[in-house]
């Protein structure tokens, strides 16, 4: 056995670190606890994370933040999805609508 460690190939995932902590704060508010992930890379789209019943999810998102799901949406990588997110929630805010 040689004693280099492994280099594991592991998916990119720069775009969602620099996300870390509002990934992070989406994902206890749409996901139950056991539903939430452990590793998301840059490839991972939403409907790929996502194990629950859409509805639900899609509901936990209408009423926590606003924003209405479209199957466009569910087929965004996950860090694109929380840039839309975050655009929506600064609309809001800027018309007095904050959540």
């Amino acid at each position: 056995m040689s004693d280099q460690p492994i280099d594991w190939l592991i998916a990119p995932d720069d775009e969602m670190a620099a996300r870390q902590n509002f990934a992070t704060e989406v994902f206890e508010a749409i996901f139950h606890p056991e539903a939430q992930p452990i590793y998301v890379s840059d490839e991972t789209r939403l409907d790929d994370l996502n194990t629950e019943p859409e509805e639900e999810v899609e509901a936990r998102i209408r009423i926590r933040y606003g924003l209405q799901m479209t199957k466009k949406i569910w087929g965004l990588a996950v860090w694109k999805f929380l840039d839309l997110l975050k655009l929506h929630l600064d609309r809001q805010a800027a018309r007095g609508r904050v959540q």
